[in-house]
């Protein structure tokens, strides 16, 4: 059977600073190419027909629609944020005026806000993750939906929302909205979490300064510093990177290779065995441990996680005709995919 059709590509085209409504601030970005191109057997020749562009929050992982036109220049290393204003957005507080002064109207006199504005506001920060939460949803997860929900998608909803501090009234209302719209986010929501972490955090407006109008002198925000040289990995409409499609395709072999242990040869455990018998499970045992932990530094962007995924490919394509294909697509994403540029490898 041949596998063909078209694919997204994506070409990482530079760092560059702009406006986050998620963050509600300037910030750090990884702007990337869109194509759409003919694959056999999920491999590309070329980057395809431009599809559009699309830009990735360094701080708070959002993907939003993107503009190079917009930028006098992409930078090769997300440099500190002061520094990538000026060298690839040194228009930014021009361009995003308005929004900049109603966030100082947010910081400043939020009770003059109107209604409209209010309910705009509100109903953004749902709209920008719907497609994360779709994402996690029409894919097949070991961890609970609620607790993703908890860990990756209420939090972030109550940094945004805090400076807001909008009522249970107000928060019900644009729930209730976005349900009947049928957008995801409007159900999984849980009102008695979200009002949980706003209250927890005392639904305060940013410090003083925090998105002072006018200034391009931002500082980077806490930790961001840290995020800088790994950028995250999720992409609109649910594509993922090639290292994150390599972390999860060693995972699932690794969970196969771990229940078919415990299907099948864990009963060996009961019974004596030889010498023979104890090497190969505890060969077993190494690689499936080995899977596991090389999935999980290769989303890290770990230089070793890439060498012991390659090695787990190699192994593979002695495996015709599946395990050529898996080790096939496995050390494409690994070797050719990796995109060595877009970060600085991480060797801990």
């Amino acid at each position: 059977m041949i596998i063909w059709g078209t694919k997204a590509v994506y070409r990482h085209l530079g760092y560059v600073a702009d406006f986050c409504p998620i963050c509600v601030g300037a910030r750090a970005f990884s702007l990337e190419r869109i194509g759409m191109a003919g694959h056999i057997y999920y491999i590309t020749a070329g980057e395809g027909e431009l599809a559009g562009y699309q830009r990735n929050c360094l701080s708070c992982n959002i993907l939003l629609r993107g503009d190079p036109e917009r930028y006098a220049a992409f930078a090769k290393r997300a440099e500190a944020l002061p520094a990538l204003i000026k060298q690839t957005f040194p228009r930014l507080v021009e361009f995003h005026k308005d929004r900049l002064l109603l966030e100082h109207q947010v910081r400043t006199a939020l009770p003059t806000l109107s209604e409209e504005t209010r309910r705009s506001l509100i109903m953004e920060p749902f709209l920008l993750l719907s497609p994360k939460v779709v994402k996690y949803f029409a894919e097949s997860h070991f961890e609970m939906g609620q607790t993703f929900m908890r860990r990756e998608i209420i939090p972030v909803l109550g940094e945004t929302l805090a400076r807001l501090r909008p009522t249970e009234a107000e928060l019900k209302a644009a729930l209730t909205r976005l349900a009947q719209l049928r957008d995801a986010i409007g159900s999984r929501v849980k009102l008695a979490d979200l009002m949980a972490d706003l209250n927890q955090r005392g639904a305060q407006a940013p410090a003083p300064g925090a998105t002072t109008f006018g200034t391009s002198d931002w500082a980077d925000p806490p930790a961001q510093a840290a995020r800088r040289a790994h950028p995250a990995g999720r992409r609109a409409g649910g594509a993922l990177r090639p290292h994150e499609k390599a972390a999860r395709l060693l995972k699932i072999l690794a969970w196969l290779c771990a229940v078919g242990w415990l299907l099948i040869g864990a009963k060996d455990l009961f019974a004596p065995m030889d010498k023979e018998h104890i090497i190969a499970h505890m060969v077993i045992i190494a690689a499936t441990a080995g899977m596991f932990l090389s999935s999980a530094a290769i989303l890290r962007r770990a230089a070793w996680g890439r060498v012991v995924g390659s090695l787990y490919g190699v192994f593979l394509l002695a495996g015709f005709p599946i395990g050529t294909l898996i080790g096939g697509y496995l050390l494409w994403n690994l070797v050719m995919g990796w995109g060595e540029d877009d970060v600085e490898p991480e060797f801990a």
